[in-house]
């Protein structure tokens, strides 16, 4: 039984979401974001997200739904241990405070092959 394939976007801000969520779920996959602030988290969970869609002929707004939010504070080991795919999208001087979730979906994943 093959599974749909599932990204993890860590960092649900204009680029995680607008480009990198809105991609991979127009190509059909399973989205999950993962962010730090509070208010993205809400705002995602209680509504859709709007993108700007821009053709040579056109530009419109596009309405995306059907996707994960999850609030990296909280143990989301589990949800983010099945993403097929793991995108990361935070600003550098922020990629830090990602080490503790990376190193500890590591030694789930180390554990899961023995």
């Amino acid at each position: 039984m093959s599974r749909k394939n599932r990204i993890a976007i860590l960092g649900a801000g204009r680029l995680g979401k607008g480009f990198l969520g809105a991609e991979f779920l127009n190509a059909g996959w399973n989205v999950d974001f993962y962010d730090i602030d509070k208010k993205v988290i809400d705002n995602l969970k209680n509504s859709e997200f709007t993108v700007d869609m821009h053709t040579p002929y056109q530009t419109y707004k596009k309405k995306y739904s059907g996707y994960g939010v999850y609030d990296v504070n909280d143990d989301i080991s589990k949800p983010l241990s099945e993403a097929n795919v793991i995108a990361i999208d935070t600003y550098p001087q922020d990629i830090y405070m990602l080490y503790p979730l990376l190193g500890k979906l590591q030694r789930i994943n180390l554990h899961r092959r023995r």
